[in-house]
């Protein structure tokens, strides 16, 4: 089935100029975005995790949620978050714990 670039921009709510400019890595795809496009393509492109850092920047983004609107949804700083997904070491178990839990990665 061919499907123009318009035609897919429709299905996924989006201008078509937005779609042009990330085929053509002229502008990054906006973390709000990301729950549509999987929608759309019916699988996450995103990079399978090997870390914990990894794993919450991909749920993340996944979600849609920006490290700002991540940090408020867990009550902690968005800067902690950032650690987190930077794999930092000597974190605090309370907000890493409110982090995991607010993303569903908790065991």
């Amino acid at each position: 089935m061919d499907l123009t670039r318009k035609a897919a921009a429709e299905r996924m709510a989006l201008d078509p100029e937005s779609l042009e400019n990330w085929e053509k890595n002229r502008t990054r795809i906006a973390v709000r975005f990301y729950p549509v496009l999987i929608a759309f393509l019916g699988y996450n492109p995103l990079p399978e995790p090997r870390t914990r850092g990894e794993a919450v920047r991909r749920q993340r983004m996944t979600l849609g949620l920006s490290l700002a609107r991540m940090a408020t949804m867990a009550k902690v700083y968005p800067t902690t978050v950032c650690r987190l997904e930077s794999d930092r070491p000597r974190m605090a178990k309370r907000p890493i714990s409110a982090v995991l839990q607010v993303l569903g990665l908790t065991r």
